[in-house]
């Protein structure tokens, strides 16, 4: 049986787990550069502001502040900056928190301003909010020869699943609310199809992103899976 603790296994976790975070970091920095042109747009005055604007700057920025920090931990800092690391993956919550008020304004529209289905979906994200403070109040970070580990990890299996609930109850209220529009037969035009169909597509990549890192940390096999995949 392979012993997933071994120094040298975790040393090779790591090494691959940190060029996967490289590739997908400069995915994220190319989607950022292509579409400049919006928020340049908005600043310039060629397009209206409006109220949504500020969460979709920060669910677009706070992930390229996270990089560039994570970056500078796993390049520069040798050792030196697990945690500043830590810190930073607040702005990676804010931009989760500033996309789940993007989803409630949504399923506001959807399920035509019903108090207790906006009650509902404010009190995940507040109960959300609370874990991940919990979780930063509770956690450090170590040098572990090459990966930058987290103590505590049950401490921040609490933040983790309590963003995966979060996120699946937001998608499946959004859902439920588009499949009640088209029930109704409302406005059975483009925009309800556009949020039907990006709804399931929120599902499938939020299955395919958040179930896996969920199962690794589940295992912990190692401090690799605890710490960068959270």
């Amino acid at each position: 049986m392979k012993d997933w603790r071994d120094p040298d296994r975790v040393a090779a976790n790591f090494a691959a787990l940190e060029k996967l975070l490289h590739a997908l970091g400069g995915l994220y920095i190319w989607e950022i550069l292509i579409n400049l042109d919006y928020e340049f747009s908005v600043f310039t005055g060629k397009r209206k502001l409006t109220g949504t604007f500020p969460l979709y700057l920060g669910c677009r920025w706070c992930p390229l502040v996270v990089l560039i920090t994570q970056f500078l931990v796993l390049d520069v800092s040798a050792g030196t900056g697990c945690q500043v690391m830590i810190v930073s993956f607040t702005f990676g919550y804010l931009s989760s928190l500033f996309a789940s008020a993007l989803i409630i304004l949504r399923i506001s529209v959807l399920w035509d301003h019903n108090k207790v289905v906006i009650a509902l979906a404010s009190a995940s994200c507040l109960g959300n909010t609370a874990c991940y403070l919990y979780v930063m109040a509770t956690s450090r970070g170590y040098w572990t020869g090459d990966p930058c580990a987290l103590q505590h990890t049950r401490h921040a299996m609490v933040g983790i699943f309590s963003s995966f609930a979060t996120d699946l109850l937001l998608l499946v209220l959004m859902l439920i609310g588009v499949l009640r529009w088209k029930e109704e037969g409302r406005q059975q035009g483009s925009l309800v199809w556009f949020l039907y169909m990006q709804g399931l597509a929120w599902v499938v990549v939020f299955t395919l992103a958040a179930v896996p890192p969920v199962v690794f940390i589940i295992l912990n096999l190692n401090g690799v899976s605890i710490s960068y995949l959270y």
